[in-house]
């Protein structure tokens, strides 16, 4: 550690005693470095190197005074027993006061009920109960002022998973949002809806899938009836909906991803309008975007193992999965539910604690880790064996004899006590989650609380009694919150877009180059500027009029004609227009700017001049060629490399008066002006050509 900074080499000392103390089984907790400002915000006591002595961490920064204290009194018997010293086990100080007026952090809350369903719904009212009178419930948040409780402050802790699921339910009956992973990602109808349409879309001839969509999508079981019809593909197709939708992105299957593909049967128009019809849409589009997830590691999976992703395979795939879960709401009025292992190193302003009636069983069948010698931190695994009993009873766990027998025998003992001490540390762990509340549960039974013991094995805290005496402690209750049953409390409102006939909008953008025009156009007034321009051989005529425009969209008479002949040939140069001369630009621009000289002497000429302008719901985009502007009207020039005679073509001039009427109608809404004149230039012809129009019916 010679070569490192001080801070540094604390740290590496620190994750070097952390590792001997994991080897020895101990029971401390340490911090891997810290904020120089301030000590690292953790309630879990810490310990630190400094000249080779210990130091413990014994201020909180997480916990109100009164459940450190709480803490304090109920661990302090239970830890010290252990051999672990007073100043490893307390906390001395806290960051944090109780504000006056602040009702008690602590709480029991009695659940009723002969059955752990029953207790499950009482435990539910009362949450919902609690969510109804978040005012009642300050948070203290870590910065800014206190505010009322709400769904994603509230942690509840279980002893397992089946009683996570349980209370999951309970509370999604009474509309309360709740995080928390469930099984059975595959199996939402949200998800067999996608997942139909995707393999229908895959393979045309899956009928099943079909009749799956059909089933799905359908609002009642008419469906049914039409799959056992003679042509019961027409039918079941005519029950789904988005049938013509699925049918036209089957033909981009082999240009998309298996991913892009899952995202385009989710946008065809009304699969998410179908899924939000059945409520809880944001799970269900959690659920949706969790599918999309695993298509993608579908497709890195075959990226690393050089395979193609097809969208066939990829069905497969996903068939082949152990049941994924779905995915915990993060939604912050979603209420949390979790196992005690599940909470280290977490923390929330409003904790309850359940399961507290749960007995210890010290089982010494199965599988154990077992010391043989002292540990040794040089060779934490020196010594240390597994030990496997296997139960030769298969599910019969009682009334044979073995089990009570191995309960009383040294070992049975041994592992006894061995969970109990494991349970007090989960205990520990699950009481200090708490910022602000704290909420104990229940049913009559508390073997795993009465596990908090006194020297001579007495309980230090017993339910229910008001206030709770604990180790020389005293600490008083707040009311626990009232029931709110399932009927009392509304649903969360679903927001979804409402079923509508599918109409066809007009374009955003009405471009004035391809606009069509339905009324009268006329020529008005013919001007000839000069002699035509011969062009040689069979010229790109596209080509040559890009140079005439961009010659004259940067052209300026004022500049030298050696000047203006060098920019002339490199612009047919550019655009690949060998058939003109330099000196044909350099002539048709000088004819021009001599005809707007006598026709609109000094008035403004703006070049590629740019129309922008809002009509209902479509938007006027486009870019006039020349604009003149005299101060009380516009006129507007539009440069044609066509060399014919414009007066002859119909079709020309009636292309041209759309376009001149949308820029006279963005002019008018721009300007508050009328344009009184519009011009087809025809360079290579070498006319003015004045239009008149009158506008009709634009499509």
């Amino acid at each position: 550690l010679a070569n490192l900074n001080h801070k540094t080499a604390q740290r590496q000392k620190a994750l070097l005693l952390g590792i001997a103390v994991i080897a020895f089984g101990g029971f401390s907790w340490f911090v891997l470095g810290s904020d120089e400002r301030k000590p690292k915000p953790s309630d879990e006591q810490a310990q630190t190197i400094d000249t080779g002595t210990f130091e413990f961490l014994r201020k909180s920064y997480r916990t109100r005074p009164a459940l450190g204290a709480l803490a304090n009194a109920s661990f302090e018997p239970n830890f010290r027993r252990t051999g672990m010293r007073l100043e490893e086990i307390t906390f001395a100080d806290y960051d944090r006061a109780e504000a006056d007026g602040d009702l008690p952090p602590l709480s029991v809350w009695t659940l009723a009920g002969s059955n752990k369903d029953l207790r499950s719904e009482d435990l539910a009212s009362q949450i919902a109960g609690l969510l109804a009178d978040g005012h009642g419930w300050h948070i203290q948040p870590k910065t800014g002022p206190a505010r009322p409780a709400r769904g994603g402050d509230v942690a509840v802790l279980c002893r397992s998973n089946d009683q996570v699921l349980q209370l999951a339910s309970a509370l999604s009956r009474r509309g309360i949002r709740v995080a928390v992973e469930r099984s059975g990602l595959l199996d939402q109808p949200e998800v067999e809806l996608a997942l139909a349409a995707l393999r229908w879309v895959a393979d045309p001839t899956d009928s099943l899938s079909l009749a799956e969509l059909a089933r799905l999508s359908c609002d009642d079981d008419g469906w049914l009836g039409t799959a056992f019809e003679q042509h019961n593909v027409e039918a079941l197709e005519a029950c789904v909906p988005f049938t013509q939708e699925l049918k036209d992105l089957r033909s981009l299957a082999p240009q998309l991803t298996p991913g892009e593909m899952f995202d385009g049967v989710l946008h065809v128009d009304g699969m998410l309008v179908t899924v939000a019809r059945w409520g809880l849409a944001e799970q269900r589009l959690a659920n949706l975007e969790a599918v999309r997830s695993l298509l993608d590691g579908y497709q890195e999976e075959q990226r690393s193992e050089r395979q193609a992703a097809t969208l066939v395979g990829a069905c497969e795939w996903l068939a082949a999965r152990d049941g994924p879960a779905q995915p915990k709401s993060g939604h912050p009025e979603a209420v949390n539910l979790l196992t005690y292992h599940g909470t280290k190193g977490l923390e929330w302003p409003i904790v309850v604690l359940t399961g507290l009636e749960h007995e210890a069983k010290g089982n010494p069948f199965g599988v154990y880790a077992e010391e043989l010698d002292t540990p040794d931190w040089r060779d934490p695994l020196a010594g240390r064996v597994l030990r496997y009993w296997p139960w030769p009873y298969g599910v019969q766990a009682k009334d044979v004899g073995l089990d009570q027998a191995a309960a009383l025998s040294p070992d049975g003992e041994r592992t006894l006590e061995e969970e109990k001490l494991e349970r007090t540390r989960l205990l520990y762990v699950g009481m200090t989650r708490a910022r602000d509340h704290l909420a104990l549960t229940t049913t009559g039974k508390t073997d795993w609380l009465n596990e908090l013991a006194t020297d001579d094995g007495q309980p230090l805290i017993r339910l229910p009694s008001d206030p709770l005496a604990i180790n020389g402690h005293t600490f008083a209750l707040r009311p626990p919150p009232p029931r709110l049953d399932a009927e009392a409390r509304e649903p969360a409102r679903e927001f979804a877009r409402p079923a509508a006939v599918r109409q066809l909008h007009p374009p955003l953008r009405l471009r004035p180059s391809v606009r069509a025009f339905s009324g009268t156009v006329r020529v008005a007034e013919t001007v000839q500027l000069g002699p035509r321009i011969t062009l040689v051989g069979d010229p790109d005529l596209q080509a040559v009029g890009e140079a005439f425009h961009r010659f004259f969209a940067f052209d300026d008479p004022v500049r030298s004609v050696p000047a203006r002949l060098a920019l002339a040939g490199d612009m047919l140069r550019r655009w690949g227009a060998p058939q003109l001369a330099p000196g044909d630009l350099v002539e048709a621009a000088d004819r021009l700017h001599a005809f707007l000289d006598q026709r609109y002497g000094g008035s403004a000429r703006m070049r590629e001049w740019p129309v922008h302008a809002a009509e209902n719901l479509q938007v006027i985009s486009g870019r006039i060629d020349l604009l003149i502007d005299d101060g009380d009207g516009f006129a507007v020039i539009d440069h044609k490399s066509f060399p014919g005679a414009m007066a002859l073509d119909d079709e020309r001039l009636i292309a041209f008066g759309g376009q001149v009427d949308l820029y006279a109608r963005a002019l008018r809404q721009g300007a508050a002006r009328e344009c009184r004149d519009y011009w087809i230039h025809q360079p290579i012809a070498g006319l003015m050509i004045k239009v008149a129009h009158v506008a009709a019916e634009a499509v």
